[in-house]
């Protein structure tokens, strides 16, 4: 179950790098929740095509993010965001400051949701 949330994860952030054919299988068993023989009977392929797809767009997903980081640095800046929130709404501060401060945490953050 991990490791499919993690596939998921992993999809979400760069599945649009993936073959047409890769994505599709990925995202039926991921997101659809499919088994590798639904996907096959829909595709019209082979059950261990399918798994040799998902297989190999895993590996390359995976090695995507060990280079690029991209899930671990949105992880990174989502825990400073919320140590910096915490750190204003503790501190000693007039409600204008605060506000301020708090609404450039709130555009930091949505950066990194897009």
């Amino acid at each position: 179950m991990e490791r499919l949330i993690e596939l998921g994860r992993l999809y979400d952030y760069y599945g649009m790098l993936l073959s047409e054919r890769q994505s599709l299988f990925v995202d039926a068993y991921v997101n659809e929740n499919l088994s590798l023989a639904e996907i096959a009977e829909r595709e019209g392929v082979t059950r261990q095509a399918v798994r040799a797809g998902i297989v190999q767009a895993e590996e390359h997903l995976r090695s995507l993010e060990q280079k690029l980081r991209m899930i671990e640095r949105t992880e990174t800046t989502r825990a400073l965001i919320r140590e910096f929130r915490t750190a204003v709404e503790t501190t000693a501060l007039d409600a204008a400051e605060r506000q301020l401060l708090l609404r450039g945490a709130d555009a930091i953050g949505a950066v990194w949701e897009e």
